[in-house]
C-alpha cells in the first residue's frame, strides 16, 4: 500500500487544484474525530456552509490548524486531530539556518520532480546495492507516466552519498527549527546520506510526528528497519518514543509501525503501554467505515493479535470492547507525556 499511496498522492494534488469550489459529501469523505453533537453528515454540512473543501489547504486557511486530509482513492480521510507534540531536549534555540546549500543543490538542481520523488523513495535501495528493486520502481514510475532518467538519478545517488560529513548536525538543527517543506526534506536526506549507525537513524523517530516531512522520515526509516531489525536495547531505551509515533494521526505512518513491530518480539514486552498509551490511531482505524480502509483495519487486527494473543480476527467491536476493558479510554484531546530527544 505504500508505495501505491505515494503515487495516488502525487496524482491527487494535481486534482485538488482543479476543485478549490467543489464542496465535500459523505459519499466520498469519512471524517475521523467529529465534535462533540455533530454527525458525520451534519458536520459535513458545517464545513460546506463554511465553503471548505476537501484541500488540506483550504481547511487551514477557515482555522482547522490541526486537521489534515488524507487522498485515497475515491475517498478524503479528514482527520480531525493534531500530532503529539514532540519536545527536543535541550530545546533549540530560535536562531535563523539553513542546510547546507549543497544538499539543496543536490536534491533540486538539474532534475525534474518526478526524478526527485524517486531519489528520495529509493535512496536506500541504492545503498544496500538493491538494483533489481530500483529497476522495479523505475518500471512503476513509468506505469503511472512518471519520468524517471535512470542514469541520471544513479548520479544524483552517487553525489548525495559524497556529501561531507560535517553538514550532518546542521541538517538535523535545520529539521527541529523550519517549517519550510521543500528545504526541510533536502535537510533530511542530507541527514540521512551522512547517518552511519541505527543511532543516527533512530534520531529521525521524531519527525514521523511531522506533518511536512513525516512520509518522507517513515519511508527512510522504515526501510532501514526492515534490513537492521529493532533489537530488546533499542526498546528498552526508546520505547517511550516509538509508543508516541503509533498515535500519529496518519494512519499509513502507524501501520507501517506496527508491521516494522510486529516482526520481533521485544515489542510484546511493551504491549500494555502500546494499549493504554498508544491507542489513538488504533481505535481511529477499527472505528473506520470505509472499504477503502480495510487494508488498514486488517493490518491493525493483526497487531493486536500479534500483541494480545487474542483471536477476534476482524471483529473489531470485540477489539474496540477489548481495548476498553484493558484503558481507560483516551480522548483525543488528551494530554500525552512527550520524551526528550537530544
Amino acid at each position: 500500500m505504500g508505495s501505491k499511496r505515494f503515487f495516488l498522492l502525487i496524482l491527487l494534488c494535481n486534482s485538488f487544484a482543479f476543485c478549490a469550489k467543489a464542496q465535500m459529501d459523505t459519499s466520498h469523505v469519512e471524517i475521523w474525530g467529529l465534535p462533540k453533537g455533530y454527525s458525520e453528515v451534519s458536520y459535513m454540512q458545517f464545513l460546506n456552509e463554511k465553503k471548505v473543501t476537501p484541500c488540506m489547504q483550504d481547511l487551514k486557511e477557515f482555522g482547522y490548524k490541526e486537521a489534515t486530509v488524507i487522498g485515497l482513492e475515491e475517498l478524503r480521510l479528514v482527520v480531525l486531530r493534531a500530532n503529539p507534540v514532540y519536545n527536543f531536549s535541550p530545546p533549540a534555540k530560535k536562531q535563523k539556518i539553513y542546510p547546507p546549500k549543497k544538499v539543496i543543490d543536490l536534491l533540486y538542481f538539474g532534475i525534474n520532480n518526478d526524478e526527485i520523488n524517486f531519489v528520495k523513495q529509493g535512496y536506500f535501495d541504492f545503498l544496500n546495492k538493491d538494483s533489481a528493486e530500483i529497476n522495479k520502481s523505475i518500471s512503476v514510475y513509468q506505469q503511472y507516466g512518471l519520468l524517471v532518467n535512470k542514469e541520471k538519478v544513479y548520479e544524483r545517488f552517487d553525489l548525495i552519498r559524497s556529501l561531507d560529513s560535517s553538514d550532518k548536525d546542521s541538517c538535523l538543527n535545520f529539521l527541529k527549527l523550519s517549517d519550510e517543506a521543500r528545504m526541510k526534506s533536502a535537510a533530511l536526506l542530507g541527514y540521512v546520506s551522512q547517518a552511519r549507525s541505527k543511532d543516527d537513524m533512530l534520531v529521525l523517530f521524531p519527525f514521523l510526528l511531522d506533518f511536512t516531512i513525516g512520509d518522507e522520515a517513515n519511508t527512510y526509516l522504515t526501510r532501514y528497519l526492515n534490513r537492521v531489525g529493532l533489537n530488546a536495547s533499542d526498546w528498552q531505551q526508546h520505547h517511550n518514543m516509538f509508543v508516541l509515533t503509533l498515535n500519529c494521526p496518519d494512519p499509513f505512518r502507524a501501520t507501517s509501525l506496527m508491521e516494522l513491530y510486529q516482526k520481533e518480539n521485544h515489542c510484546k514486552r511493551y504491549a500494555e503501554q502500546i494499549l493504554k498509551e498508544g491507542n489513538l490511531t488504533i481505535v481511529e482505524i477499527l472505528k473506520s467505515r470505509r472499504r477503502e480502509l480495510d487494508e488498514l483495519r486488517t493490518k491493525t487486527t493483526n497487531f493486536l493479535s500479534y500483541l494480545t494473543d487474542q483471536k477476534f480476527g476482524n471483529d473489531y467491536n470485540a477489539w474496540l470492547s477489548y481495548l476498553g476493558k484493558r484503558t481507560k479510554s483516551l480522548s483525543v484531546t488528551s494530554k500525552i507525556k512527550t520524551p526528550r530527544i537530544g
